[in-house]
């Protein structure tokens, strides 16, 4: 009896801990949903129909200098409030049209709801956070495996200037082409020895 009710207690706890943790993440993204469609306008880009036939809404502005997807059932490519080359354009949408090509929203997805069944176990959240830096190395190598180097440079220097900014900062369950300057060095390293890598 006393080993049941300790179980009965321990699977409590766990229930009430998954229930919180899916809360937070849901409201929280929902908070993050609502302030970016509140501070971005809809805007034209027609470069990219050159990269899918599916209906994207793209939206320019938000509080982020980084380019990112976001929405499962309505993709929403978000573009920075900055200027864009024509060059930088491309590299952006190389990356982020290559991301929504293998539904790796999906994959973060996934991976935040198994953080929030597996809530207790701190091995979770570092493998959530490996899953979202190798996300980002294997897009990296996917849109640049068949560039020449004076291409994969400028991919690389999209990049720079996008971290470059001060408002970088990670936000899960999106695709996000610069998200912080941790990972950025093996990034450039798998970038540049791209033809080696499998």
């Amino acid at each position: 009896l006393l080993v049941n009710s300790r179980l009965d207690y321990l699977s409590i706890i766990w229930l009430l801990g998954m229930e919180m943790f899916f809360a937070i993440n849901i409201i929280g993204y929902a908070r993050f949903v609502r302030r970016v469609h509140k501070n971005s306008v809809v805007a034209d880009c027609p470069q990219i129909r050159n990269y899918t036939d599916r209906k994207i809404i793209v939206r320019k502005g938000g509080e982020l200098s980084s380019p990112f997807m976001l929405g499962v059932f309505r993709p929403t490519l978000i573009l920075p409030e900055r200027e864009l080359t024509a060059e930088q354009l491309r590299n952006i949408l190389s990356h982020e049209m290559t991301h929504f090509r293998r539904k790796d929203i999906l994959y973060k997805w996934f991976a935040v709801i198994v953080r929030c069944i597996h809530w207790f176990n701190p091995m979770v959240y570092f493998v959530v956070r490996q899953i979202n830096r190798e996300c980002e190395i294997s897009c990296d190598l996917s849109v640049t495996r068949r560039m020449n180097r004076e291409e994969q440079m400028s991919y690389v220097d999209t990049i720079l200037s996008l971290v470059s900014e001060d408002r970088v900062k990670s936000v899960p369950m999106t695709t996000q082409m610069a998200n912080g300057k941790r990972a950025l060095k093996r990034r450039v390293i798998m970038i540049k020895n791209a033809k080696q890598t499998t």
